[in-house]
């Protein structure tokens, strides 16, 4: 089976929405938790605690989950709705969690200075500690950007949690070889312009409305209001801590899935390439690659193109759902 045709029936009857339509469908799904030291998440197909089994999502660079930028909840509203088109009522929740500035007791001086090392564990073990509480059961950890290198983090060290981590599905992690600081500042910058591409290859209006307005303005909200925190991060990403603690993961048996824009500067692929060649044959049965083809960092907003990758995750790496048993292999490329 394909994966364009199940992501294809979801999209089309969304095609007429506006902006409003849009976010109101996915409010009325979503359910917004908070935890008593104030961590703001929101899932679907949870209502109630505990969660149980569920696909945790950490996005790219952001702050709290705020409804004023409503595109993390989009994604995660369409996401399961794809599970629920796919595996029905016993589809697993989806869970969306606030980046790194949205997590409390994470802004001191000494921990600054771990990220800053590339060290990510006490922010891990925070979020950790946020789905402990809610009552996850297996989860498939979901990483964009800055959300992957952290998602791999979280990975090496739920376990210790008492958190089942059923595979790890990561997109353009920037922290899989080490890069100087002003060249990770450079690509930034210089992705600007090809992210605005990527999202004109959305074909809902809808959403590309939403993050030429509502979006971009959250962005610039979370930059400059923890720029002290937001460049400990930064500089961290830029340290390749990332491979060692994906290599601890597949020692576990645990499946890693990365997905990279064919010309993005934040992941290139051939950093996604040599990592897997780095893999001894024990951890690579574990851990592929897939490239997007003729997409640059900003994938992450062309919705067919994510959930589609997001599918063929879940086919080949997760046990949250049944793949078809026409699936086929692990694709090189997508698109």
């Amino acid at each position: 089976m394909s994966v364009t045709q199940p992501v294809a029936e979801l999209l089309r009857p969304l095609y007429p929405y506006t902006v409003d339509d849009l976010v109101q469908r996915v409010r009325a799904a979503a359910t917004d938790h908070q935890t008593e030291d104030g961590v703001r998440f929101v899932t679907f197909g949870a209502a109630d605690e505990p969660i149980g089994d569920a696909l945790v999502c950490l996005g790219p660079f952001g702050g709290r989950v705020d409804w004023a930028n409503p595109l993390p909840m989009v994604r995660g509203h369409l996401m399961h709705e794809l599970l629920r088109q796919l595996a029905g009522p016993k589809a697993p929740a989806v869970v969306v969690l606030p980046g790194p500035t949205g997590l409390a007791g994470v802004r001191d001086a000494a921990l600054r200075r771990a990220y800053h090392a590339g060290d990510f564990g006490p922010i891990a073990d925070r979020y950790l500690a946020v789905l402990t509480r809610a009552g996850v059961g297996r989860v498939c950890l979901h990483g964009f950007s800055q959300g992957a290198s952290l998602a791999g983090f979280v990975a090496a060290r739920a376990a210790a949690h008492g958190v089942d981590v059923d595979s790890v599905a990561l997109g353009d992690p920037p922290g899989l070889r080490s890069t100087n600081w002003p060249t990770i500042a450079w690509r930034y910058v210089r992705e600007g312009a090809s992210i605005s591409d990527d999202v004109s290859h959305n074909p809902l209006e809808s959403y590309r409305n939403a993050y030429r307005t509502l979006a971009a303005r959250a962005r610039t909200n979370a930059l400059v209001s923890e720029i002290r925190l937001n460049l400990a991060l930064a500089r961290g990403h830029g340290r390749g801590r990332l491979s060692a603690e994906l290599r601890g993961v597949l020692d576990r048996g645990v499946p890693v899935g990365i997905t990279v824009g064919e010309h993005s500067r934040m992941s290139p692929a051939a950093a996604g390439q040599a990592f897997l060649r780095t893999l001894p044959d024990a951890q690579r049965r574990h851990c592929d690659l897939l490239v997007i083809a003729d997409r640059h960092h900003g994938w992450l907003h062309d919705t067919p193109v994510l959930l589609q990758s997001l599918l063929i995750h879940l086919w080949h790496k997760s046990r949250l759902i049944d793949a078809p048993a026409d699936a086929g292999p692990w694709p090189q490329m997508l698109g």
